[in-house]
């Protein structure tokens, strides 16, 4: 003769978070490892979207730490001002993910990680390069190209003021080096700024450079990124490739801007085959 009352019960398990426990690419992509090399604003939101998708493991390496002036553009927020980009990143998705495994967070270059570090990111099955400069990328592919077997390699960037944005996915031994030029630019750009006039922007008191651009003109090309990136996690992606985001050319000329003869769309994104 006692009340009843109901016990609602709320499941917290991966199966139920990424498909509620109907078909998705969570069982495919739950034992996948991924790291992400540059935890920067394309980098961070990259990185949250591959665990909303339910990637299993994810690696983080940065060297930075976030500013006040990072906050408007990245995932991170104030409360995380003057922390290490990727063990905030690793902290925050932590937090909000336990199910899934974010164990190592380097606050390190690639070119300064130590042999043991290495191996884990030769582990992984995808590695991500979100933004990372010239110098970075070359030590990458210096680096992966060396393995006897290569993780499948995704490099991610933006043009100035992101009005064009590129993802290229590589495997085996295939060198991103191989799409740039003398000058150490992307020979398949889409835009090009004489003496460099509006595409970077010198920082009042420091002489630090940034992109001229809103994390909202930054996301097309993020979620071609993570597109990619979950792509060839499930295996749709048989071959080299590269993914281009073409924005709006009006930004690019108002800006002092120059359109290369590729930039033949507007709000597209499309396909190439690599290199």
């Amino acid at each position: 003769k006692r009340p009843l009352e109901r016990c609602k019960v709320a499941r917290v398990d991966g199966a139920w978070v990424h498909g509620r426990d109907h078909a998705s690419s969570y069982a495919l992509v739950k034992d996948r490892k991924v790291a992400v090399i540059g935890c920067g604003a394309i980098g961070a939101a990259v990185a949250r979207l591959l665990a909303q998708a339910g990637v299993g493991e994810q690696i983080f390496v940065d060297a930075d730490n976030l500013t006040t002036a990072n906050v408007s553009r990245h995932s991170l927020g104030m409360f995380d001002v003057g922390s290490n980009k990727a063990t905030g990143l690793q902290q925050d998705l932590r937090r909000d993910f336990p199910h899934l495994t974010f164990e190592h967070a380097y606050q390190r270059r690639l070119e300064w990680l130590s042999p043991k570090e290495l191996v884990q990111l030769a582990g992984a099955d995808l590695i991500v390069s979100a933004g990372i400069d010239f110098d970075g990328e070359a030590a990458l592919d210096h680096w992966r190209r060396s393995l006897a077997r290569p993780p499948a390699h995704l490099s991610t960037w933006v043009e100035a003021y992101a009005a064009a944005g590129h993802a290229v996915l590589l495997y085996g031994n295939a060198s991103l080096m191989a799409g740039f030029d003398g000058e150490e630019r992307p020979s398949f750009r889409l835009t090009d700024w004489p003496n460099e006039a509006g595409a970077l922007i010198v920082e009042a008191g420091c002489g630090n450079t940034f992109q001229p651009h809103g994390v909202v003109d930054l996301h097309p090309t993020v979620g071609m990124a993570a597109g990619l990136a979950l792509d060839t996690l499930l295996a749709k992606v048989p071959a080299p490739c590269r993914r281009v985001w073409m924005g709006d050319p009006v930004v690019v000329e108002a800006n002092g801007g120059i359109l290369r003869e590729t930039f033949t769309d507007r709000l597209t994104m499309r396909e190439f085959v690599w290199p």
